[in-house]
């Protein structure tokens, strides 16, 4: 080949595999590691001993010398072994492609073990679409996956919710008295039933937030039933007055005790929405009762309770709170009382023991509306009587006041006497 320095190429690489190695780099590649019968757009490698090759295929410099070409060119590497009839041409020319700058007229690397450090830090570097890397981006999804282990952890409202759940909010706190042993003691008990009470006696103990949170849903969303003014007044007594500010409803069932000292208790609830009064004595159909028989005895107790209390609680709670700042309630269907009624009478009907025909509980609810609307005029209509009096009482003591006045007037208009 005359002077031209002929240099032995990497066995098992093509052209294309050569002017890598040589740090020139190919403008398209579709080399395959298949064999070419598998492929046809295999590009047939030149083989070591072909001296139709030319330097160019060989990747080599006709006008460099020896030395420079040997620089050039990268040491020797092993011939690949084959695997069932695949070449490993495909690793060898990974490693190739290790040590091929991106710029290449820098040249080679000095070490293929810097490409996987390159390949790290580009990696760490690489942003994601919404600019964070993957780190930052995991890091947030754990954040947001983070979910709260300790109760007081939890945001306010949620927790609110959590604890007035725990204490049955809506339900009524029945309060009656009874002889235990010879003594007196005063009773309470949930109509849920269950372990409501209790439960909030113990989140009373935890912390200030539970206790106040606790207390709030407990006095502030439940109904405190009396079983009449005593009981009521007693429940003052032993501790029920140290939640006045939380108290909302108040439900008292028969109209016996002392009734002033119940208006100095009610009074001290500065938010009082209502007070309700109900017939929560139960009536069961006998023989020969007549149609409207219980209607009768909730009319009976609506003026039972207009009597007891009219002038020395209602009127004064409605002045105290205004007309609209306090609903004054008869409920004839407190407990479903009215609705046990006419069911008795319905199962005597159908057994041939009456005639009357039972109210079906639409017409038991329309029924309770009428008279608590006719109990709401009763309760007015006694106020306004009231107010009368009290009116022409004033009118009286003003009259005497104006009589008085005029008096005084008159006697200090005289004049003086003449004196010698």
């Amino acid at each position: 080949m005359g002077n031209k320095l002929s240099l032995p190429r990497a066995p098992g690489l093509g052209v294309e595999d050569q002017h890598i190695l040589a740090g020139d780099r190919p403008k398209e590649s579709h080399l395959e590691t298949t064999s070419g019968a598998d492929n046809p757009n295999k590009i047939p490698s030149t083989g070591p001993n072909d001296d139709n090759a030319t330097d160019a295929e060989l990747g080599v410099d006709p006008d460099m010398d020896a030395e420079d070409q040997e620089t050039r060119l990268p040491a020797k590497e092993p011939k690949s072994e084959v695997h069932d009839g695949v070449s490993d041409q495909h690793n060898e020319r990974a490693r190739a492609d290790s040590l091929v700058p991106a710029d290449p007229k820098q040249g080679p690397t000095n070490t293929s073990a810097e490409a996987p450090e390159a390949l790290n830090r580009a990696s760490e570097q690489t942003k994601l679409e919404n600019g964070e890397t993957q780190e930052e981006q995991k890091a947030h999804e754990e954040e947001e996956q983070k979910e709260p282990t300790e109760l007081m952890d939890l945001p306010p409202e949620l927790l609110l919710e959590i604890v007035e759940h725990s204490v049955g909010t809506g339900a009524d706190i029945r309060m009656q008295s009874s002889l235990i042993g010879g003594r007196r003691a005063m009773l309470a008990d949930h109509s849920y039933g269950g372990m409501y009470f209790s439960t909030y006696m113990a989140l009373r103990q935890v912390n200030k937030t539970l206790s106040e949170m606790a207390g709030q849903g407990f006095y502030g969303q439940n109904n405190f039933e009396a079983g009449d003014f005593a009981i009521l007044n007693s429940a003052f007594r032993r501790g029920l007055g140290k939640f006045v500010g939380q108290l909302r409803t108040i439900t008292i069932a028969r109209v016996t005790g002392n009734v002033k000292k119940a208006w100095q208790n009610l009074i001290r609830i500065k938010n009082l929405q209502r007070l309700t009064f109900g017939n929560f004595q139960a009536y069961v159909y006998a023989r020969g009762e007549r149609e409207g028989y219980f209607e009768g005895r909730v009319r009976e107790k609506m003026q039972e309770v207009l009597n007891a209390t009219a002038t020395d609680l209602l009127i004064p709670l409605r002045r105290h709170h205004g007309k609209k700042g306090i609903k004054i309630v008869f409920d004839g269907n407190r407990g479903g009382l009215w609705d046990e009624y006419e069911e008795t009478v319905r199962r005597a009907n159908l057994m041939g023991k009456t005639n009357v025909v039972a109210l079906s509980p639409e017409k038991v609810a329309a029924k309770v509306k009428e008279l608590d609307d006719e109990f709401n005029e009763m309760v007015v209509a006694k106020e306004n009587e009231y107010l009368e009096q009290e009116l022409a009482s004033a009118k009286r003591l003003l009259d005497v006041a104006q009589f008085r006045v005029n008096e005084l007037i008159k006697y200090m208009g005289d004049s003086e006497a003449t004196r010698d």
